[in-house]
């Protein structure tokens, strides 16, 4: 097969090499299971060049979502826990992934309930901003959920809102 679509049809592998060597082009075999070898003329840096600049055209398309990360404490005041929330609604908005971390000190990992019901309150309080993506992961000292925002928004970057 020729770089332009036309077929030479069957041909000795020295007269596919002197055709190729006369157009200054390769010889590639594209399906060298068949019976004979099915091969290809093509100028192969030519056609890298293009595949590097379609995987580099697909990257620049590609959305990546960041994720944002939120710190509470067992004894946040009502109005303060507000606050975050409304946070965590804008980043949501903006097409974020947002965790939600609950880290105790000294004696509050004695009432990891508590940090457990602030926690489910603010999964039900995001809930029409984004859905849970992981659930109520404790490690150490830490408690975290992750919320993923319900659709991605174009250009989700950091615009006032």
């Amino acid at each position: 097969m020729g770089d332009g679509g036309e077929t030479f049809g069957f041909l000795s592998i020295i007269e596919a090499r002197k055709v190729a060597q006369e157009r200054g082009l390769d010889i590639v075999e594209v399906a060298p299971e068949a019976n004979p070898p099915v091969c290809k003329l093509m100028d192969m840096g030519k056609h890298k060049y293009k595949q590097k600049k379609r995987l580099q055209e697909q990257k620049r398309h590609q959305h990546t979502v960041e994720l944002k990360e939120i710190w509470l404490r067992p004894r946040i005041d009502q109005h303060d826990l507000n606050v975050k929330l409304n946070k965590a609604k804008n980043f949501l908005k903006q097409g974020f992934r947002v965790a939600m971390t609950m880290r105790f000190r000294a004696r509050e990992i004695l009432h990891k309930e508590i940090g457990k019901n602030i926690l489910e309150e603010v999964g039900e309080t995001l809930k029409e901003f984004g859905k849970i993506d992981s659930e109520m992961k404790s490690e150490a000292r830490k408690m975290q959920i992750i919320i993923a925002p319900n659709r991605v928004v174009k250009g989700g970057g950091n615009s006032p809102s």
